[in-house]
């Protein structure tokens, strides 16, 4: 089973768009229950501040990790494809 959520760009599965989509609904869901009791159970206080900073924090890695996929060729991505038939010739090694 997959879970992980595609990149709307390149189609992949992205762990870091996962974790920050995650962390994001996580925070969201901790910020509308900060200060509540239930069943006698105190739920600590969540300010927007602290939702913006755990937010800020993944989305900079998610940023981060895309940046650097932009700028290095990415090892797992799959390679272009080879140039079709008709193209301009390929020099190789002399022999």
């Amino acid at each position: 089973m997959r879970v992980w959520i595609r990149d709307p760009k390149t189609k992949q599965q992205s762990p870091t768009l996962t974790l920050l989509v995650v962390t994001t609904l996580a925070c969201l869901a901790k910020l509308l229950v900060s200060g509540l009791t239930i069943n006698g159970v105190a739920l600590g206080d969540f300010s927007g501040t602290d939702f913006a900073a755990a937010v800020a924090a993944v989305g900079a890695l998610y940023a981060q990790r895309k940046w650097t996929a932009s700028k290095y060729a990415d090892p797992v991505a799959p390679h272009a494809p080879a140039p079709a038939e008709g193209g301009p010739p390929v020099e190789g090694p002399s022999q």
